[in-house]
């Protein structure tokens, strides 16, 4: 059974109604190029004060991620840390973290509805985002993001593994649909299939989170 959206969550990037849980669905093999939308899940933003030092909120440093507490924690500038969690977690994850940021100097701001992020995998995903950007993601470290630009628009790509072919990409909720477009648009000389939200992108960005 496809997975039933907390109705607070963002809107549907991905126009496809197809799930990657349902049967039948495009699925997540290696040889599948997917676009899946992950834009449901919680994102936390967390900044702070170059007073700080470099790693006062979080250690993990810039350009680099981590799973932590059941939740993702991206590093893709100095002082700044997007933390992504299961759908429905914002507040949870927001008052965690907010225990490790001074109130006068950092921030922790909920940004699940400004944020929409998509996960891309497949054999061919590299190849993909190649035509969009300068940035080489077959050359990323697993666990690693780097702050870029497609097209003019700002976008941070995560490596989520070394050995998965699977990426994510987060950008301004408002630059969704041109994500989107952009994406099926030069997809098509790879068979880029589209899906929308479900549990088995959960899984694939945060591995062991519990279920919601």
């Amino acid at each position: 059974m496809a997975e039933q959206l907390d109705p607070r969550s963002p809107l549907p990037l991905c126009s496809s109604s197809a799930v990657l849980d349902e049967p039948g669905a495009a699925g997540l093999e290696r040889s599948r190029l997917v676009m899946a939308d992950a834009s449901a899940l919680a994102k936390v933003l967390i900044r702070v004060g170059h007073q700080d030092g470099p790693h006062a909120a979080i250690d993990v440093p810039t350009g680099e991620t981590r799973l932590e507490g059941g939740s993702l924690v991206v590093s893709p500038a100095p002082g700044e840390w997007l933390v992504l969690g299961p759908p429905g977690s914002s507040a949870s994850v927001a008052a965690m973290w907010a225990l490790s940021v001074r109130a006068d100097t950092g921030v922790v701001v909920d940004m699940t509805h400004a944020r929409a992020a998509v996960l891309v995998r497949g054999d061919r995903a590299a190849d993909l985002l190649a035509r969009v950007s300068v940035m080489d993601v077959s050359s990323m470290d697993g666990g690693t993001v780097r702050r870029t630009s497609m097209f003019g628009v700002i976008v941070d790509i995560v490596r989520l593994t070394a050995t998965e072919p699977a990426v994510l990409l987060i950008i301004d909720r408002s630059y969704g649909s041109f994500l989107e477009a952009l994406l099926l648009d030069m997809g098509t000389e790879f068979g880029l299939d589209a899906a929308g939200f479900g549990a088995t992108v959960v899984k694939a960005i945060l591995p062991g989170s519990a279920e919601r």
